[in-house]
């Protein structure tokens, strides 16, 4: 998997996003994406898969700014962007968010799996 995003921040639709954090894993049956994404909740965190593209986007929800008596939190965009090399079963991809820690899972397609070929006697 190559990453297309580099920087720590990124200007983009005049707004800056901050890289994430991310490991990532590969096994027969798939490619795990872990992302570290503090203070953003389920329904502020966009996943897409695209023409081979995995788009993690996010927003932190910062306490309520209204009632604070002095801020220094931010609030905070996430974005990174990987190109996959593998083809994946897009029907299957799957992704949790717990703690702040995104997993996404992109199981690999039939054709992209390993397999071992037996060899039969002549």
């Amino acid at each position: 998997m190559s990453q297309t995003t580099k920087t720590a921040q990124e200007a983009t639709d005049e707004r800056f996003y901050a890289t994430p954090s991310v490991d990532i894993f590969e096994n027969n049956d798939e490619i795990l994406v872990v992302a570290e994404l503090p203070g953003v909740s389920a329904n502020k965190l966009r996943i897409e898969f695209h023409d081979q593209q995995l788009t993690i986007e996010g927003e932190q929800s910062p306490f309520d700014r209204e009632k604070a008596l002095g801020l220094e939190f931010l609030p905070t965009h996430y974005r990174r962007v990987f190109q996959v090399q593998q083809r994946v079963d897009v029907d299957k991809i799957a992704a949790k968010l717990e703690q702040g820690v995104a997993t996404i899972h992109l199981p690999k397609a039939p054709e992209t799996k390993a397999r071992t070929i037996q060899i039969k006697p002549a």
